[in-house]
C-alpha cells in the first residue's frame, strides 16, 4: 500500500466552511449515526463521495488544516490513478463543484502540490 501526502490550499477566510463542509461529509459516512443539517441533494452527494473514495482504492485518508494550508494524507495502491478516477468522476466534479470557491482550483480541480518522497515511516 503506497502512502502519498499532499498540500491544498484553502482560499483565506474559508476556513470555516471547509471545516462545516467536511463535517457533512463525514456525518454522511456509513457508519455515521449522526443527522446532518444540509438538504438531501447535499446529503446524497455526500454518501456518493464515500463509495467513490472507496472504489478508487484510497484508505486511510485524513485531512489537517493550519491556517489556510491543507495537508492531506491518503493510501493506495495507485495514488495518481486513484485521485485521477475521483477528479473525473461525475460525482468527483459534483463535489469539486461544491467546494468551488473555498479551495485553491484551476480547471475545477483542485491545485495539488504532490509530495511523494517519504522518508520515515512506522507503524
Amino acid at each position: 500500500m503506497g502512502r502519498v501526502m499532499f498540500l491544498i490550499k484553502c482560499k483565506p477566510g474559508e476556513q470555516e466552511e471547509y471545516i462545516r463542509r467536511h463535517a457533512l461529509l463525514m456525518d454522511c459516512r456509513p457508519d455515521s449515526t449522526n443527522k446532518p443539517e444540509a438538504t438531501k441533494e447535499e446529503i446524497e452527494m455526500c454518501k456518493k463521495v464515500w463509495d467513490l473514495h472507496k472504489c478508487a482504492g484510497i484508505k486511510n485518508y485524513s485531512i489537517f488544516m493550519k491556517n489556510n494550508t491543507l495537508y492531506a494524507y491518503m493510501e493506495s495502491n495507485d495514488y495518481k490513478k486513484a485521485l485521477d478516477q475521483v477528479t473525473r468522476s461525475e460525482i468527483g466534479q459534483k463535489w469539486q463543484q461544491f467546494m468551488n470557491g473555498i479551495v485553491e482550483q484551476e480547471n475545477g480541480v483542485p491545485v495539488f502540490d504532490i509530495i511523494e518522497c517519504e522518508v520515515f515511516h512506522m507503524d
